[in-house]
């Protein structure tokens, strides 16, 4: 027969226990706890020895729970999360890295379609004075009061 360390520790503790337990005896007990030989609570536990209560049996243990999950749905439920945690750990680790400020105006332009607008040039504001004044030109007045 093979022993293990364990068990021979567990053996070893609970010889100890069992010894130290029988040193003490009810007297010494009952000193220590400071109940007095007379009250009702020493009359409970004389009580209590020589009338136990009922024992459990197996019906009133509590029946399996239906409504668990199986254990392969714990395991791919472990699985995904570790898998999770990893890509998370991998983006964290990135280094951060500045854009092309160019590149990255360029691509923002496109996407909102900026592009199409044409960019003013140095006869923009000569063709806005020239416009203006024709539109004023064109403008009738309003009718006079009555």
């Amino acid at each position: 027969m093979h022993t293990t360390g364990k068990g021979l520790q567990w053996g070893g503790a609970a010889i100890a226990v069992a010894s130290l337990c029988a040193c003490a005896t009810e007297s010494d007990i009952a000193q220590r706890s400071q109940i007095q030989p007379n009250s009702a609570v020493s009359q409970a536990i004389a009580e209590s020895r020589t009338q136990p209560g009922p024992y459990p049996t197996f019906a009133t243990f509590p029946k399996k729970p239906t409504d668990m999950r199986a254990a392969a749905t714990w395991e791919q439920g472990r699985a995904s999360l570790n898998a999770e945690a990893a890509q998370l750990a991998a983006v964290a680790n990135a280094p951060a890295e500045m854009p092309d400020p160019d590149a990255f105006a360029k691509r923002l332009r496109a996407t909102a379609g900026l592009d199409a607008i044409p960019v003013p040039g140095p006869n923009t504001a000569a063709e806005l004075d020239a416009y203006a004044r024709e539109l004023r030109e064109r403008a009738t007045p309003p009718p006079p009061p009555q």
